[in-house]
């Protein structure tokens, strides 16, 4: 919009405003000079009525751009005491161990994988494999009848992995940590993540936990129950069950074979003929 103050009211004598003239003549009964005295006046008026929009509008415009410029030093400001003052964080006070390229393919299609993979074990062994040549090996790997080029230690699983009732109940509670935080940083669903929390939440405090042989219990049922849910929840059925939920029938049956499977180690222990003595 131009400034209005920069316009004056037109010649309304000449020639251009002759008709209008004569047509307001006409109207209110007036000579030519009233007519043009009438033109003007009605043209001041409204010419200023432009002048205090304009002027609304001006000083509308002056105050954001008084306000973006403040905002901009105070952003610029905020930046350079950032910069004095440096870092405001710190690194966690717990790093958590990475595991191999192949337990992270795993948890991306979402697939059963050991939890020793998720063991201090687990992840310095593949610390180590990744500094070695084999990392720059490639191999064919087979999914849906496609063949797919890959690095041979994003598809092969390691030699000195174990199930995880063979874990230490140490071992098992530490690579249960990992394995939670590195299910989060992978598309899975909310809920999944959920039920796998509340699932060994709900295992650590279990009343066979404090019993004999608990730990063994533990790990198996955990070792059983958590293949199995990743095999239905790939099958993509929609009939999954609620792992955080523990089926206690099935824990009876785990502990009584796992009382059975001690004693008779005990036993076996107990009926070794002695040691021959010493001449």
């Amino acid at each position: 919009m131009a400034d209005p103050n920069l316009k004056q009211h037109p010649n309304f004598e000449s020639a251009a405003f002759h008709e209008i003239c004569e047509a307001i003549m006409v109207t209110l009964n007036i000579d030519l000079n009233q007519a043009v005295e009438w033109l003007i006046t009605a043209w001041d008026n409204n010419h200023q009525c432009r002048i205090d929009e304009w002027n609304v509008q001006h000083q509308a415009e002056a105050e954001e751009m008084q306000c973006q410029e403040n905002e901009r030093r105070e952003a610029e400001n905020a930046t350079r005491r950032q910069a004095a003052e440096g870092p405001r964080t710190i690194t966690e006070n717990i790093l958590i161990n990475r595991p191999s390229q192949y337990t992270t393919n795993k948890l991306m299609s979402c697939n059963y994988i050991k939890l020793w993979y998720f063991s201090p074990k687990g992840c310095s062994n593949a610390a180590r494999n990744s500094q070695s040549n084999a990392n720059d090996t490639f191999g064919l790997s087979s999914s849906n009848d496609i063949l797919t080029l890959r690095l041979v230690a994003s598809v092969k699983a390691s030699q000195n992995a174990c199930t995880d009732h063979n874990l230490t109940i140490g071992e098992f509670l530490q690579a249960r940590a990992t394995f939670l935080h590195h299910i989060k940083m992978v598309p899975w669903l909310e809920k999944h993540i959920n039920a796998l929390t509340m699932f060994f939440w709900n295992l650590e405090s279990h009343p066979q936990q404090t019993t004999t042989n608990g730990d063994a219990i533990i790990l198996t049922y955990t070792s059983c129950v958590h293949q199995q849910w990743h095999d239905e929840l790939k099958a993509n059925n929609g009939n999954i069950f609620d792992i955080s939920i523990i089926n206690n029938t099935l824990m009876n049956s785990i502990t009584f074979g796992v009382n059975v499977a001690a004693q008779k180690k005990l036993a076996c222990r107990s009926v070794r003929p002695p040691p021959p003595p010493l001449n």
